[in-house]
């Protein structure tokens, strides 16, 4: 690979426009001109029409900014892990004006493609560079004009733009529609997974909470000198309660329970709702604190996936919520006496270990998008690296 040259964008006549636009506190004008504002470039650097403000023609007239086909928006103001961020403008029904917020950036043809602009600035901002030199105000900060001009970029030749461009643009594609097919497949799952209980559960006979679940007190003696596991399980989709390991001096006399690998956990303390968990095999022997109550499924009347899926629905929650006296938020408790009257669903116990199962491979399947969608997220700065080092 030969050695591209680096160049300041404000030099070497790179740019034919670098220009910030206005603000307008009339943005929501019948009929307007479009003013682009920081919710119309989305964090993977696409244009986002879905929201779109619009200004007086007459206003819009006399500042006479307007974006042009193959411009490159880049915002110079947001969050700090949002400044940065860019698109090319591919043009719009109407002609499009733009916020003070945004900074319009024309590229000279017969140096520089946008699409490369783009993806230089795109690298730059996912490796932390504008978070990292921006200037900082009272929540929001500004990356200025002259250090953007500042900012040095390669520039290899414009055919080798346009490939390695056309290359990024097919791959990106194709990472893409892999995390469309796997968030369609999780679609699919919850949708099957909700069918299943419906049809199971509809028309079941109820019984009481405490004829097919019994609470239980693993009650573990504490020991100064000693580490426990971290306090907590994983829910299915609803987050997780997990809390830094305890010790024995921080316990103090505390009284703690043992998790076993199969219990019905819930926070009986609610500061939010569906604080309900299956506990896994990798939570087995953990230590919950007073704050979580576990109860052991009676294996003839109930699976705890069943039971735990029905207290995270509507109805569920409901039920929930009445067992659960005292305001909204950190002050609601969840009542024991009152949580064993519930009424829950009772299918035949097959229909149950089927949807059990069920719920197990959506959880899997869950998991597995999870993290598919980090090692996705983490695909667009390595090509990008490959990219600028000319290995693509």
């Amino acid at each position: 690979m030969k050695k591209w040259k680096r160049t300041a964008l404000g030099d070497d006549g790179l740019l034919l426009i670098v220009q910030s636009g206005y603000a307008c506190g009339q943005k929501d004008v019948a009929n307007g001109v479009p003013h682009l504002r920081m919710n119309n470039v989305s964090k993977d650097g696409r244009l986002d029409m879905a929201l779109i403000r619009r200004v007086p023609h007459e206003i819009a007239k006399k500042q006479n900014r307007f974006l042009a086909r193959g411009d490159v928006i880049f915002t110079n103001t947001n969050s700090t892990a949002l400044v940065g961020k860019s698109c090319v403008f591919d043009g719009w029904d109407e002609p499009c004006a733009f916020s003070n917020h945004l900074t319009q950036l024309r590229p000279n043809p017969d140096r520089l493609i946008p699409e490369w602009l783009f993806l230089c600035l795109h690298d730059l901002r996912l490796r932390g560079f504008f978070a990292t030199n921006c200037t900082e105000f009272i929540g929001q900060s500004a990356f200025m004009k002259d250090a953007l001009l500042a900012v040095n970029i390669p520039i290899p030749p414009l055919t080798e733009q346009k490939r390695i461009v056309a290359r990024v643009e097919a791959l990106t594609d194709r990472s893409q529609k892999l995390s469309r097919a796997n968030s369609s497949l999780v679609e699919d799952m919850t949708r099957l997974l909700r069918a299943e209980y419906k049809r199971i559960a509809e028309d079941a006979p109820t019984k009481p909470f405490s004829d097919v679940a019994k609470l239980v007190r693993r009650w573990v003696k504490t020991k100064p000198d000693q580490n426990y596991p971290e306090t907590g399980i994983r829910s299915f989709g609803k987050g997780t309660f997990h809390k830094p390991a305890l010790t024995g001096e921080q316990l103090g006399t505390k009284r703690i329970c043992r998790i076993k690998a199969g219990d019905l956990v819930f926070m009986n303390v609610f500061a939010w709702e569906g604080a309900i968990a299956v506990a896994q095999p990798e939570d087995d022997g953990r230590v919950a604190s007073h704050r979580f109550m576990m109860h052991e499924v009676l294996p003839d009347q109930a699976t705890a996936e069943f039971l735990c899926y029905y207290f995270l629905t509507e109805r569920g929650l409901e039920q929930i919520r009445g067992a659960s006296p005292g305001s909204a938020g950190r002050n609601r408790t969840l009542g024991i006496t009152k949580l064993e009257k519930i009424p829950v669903p009772v299918p035949p116990i097959e229909d149950q270990r089927r949807f059990a199962r069920l719920r197990k491979l959506h959880f899997q399947l869950q998991r597995l998008h999870r993290e598919a969608e980090t090692d996705l997220a983490s695909f667009t700065p390595a090509l990008l690296a490959k990219a600028f080092r000319g290995k693509i």
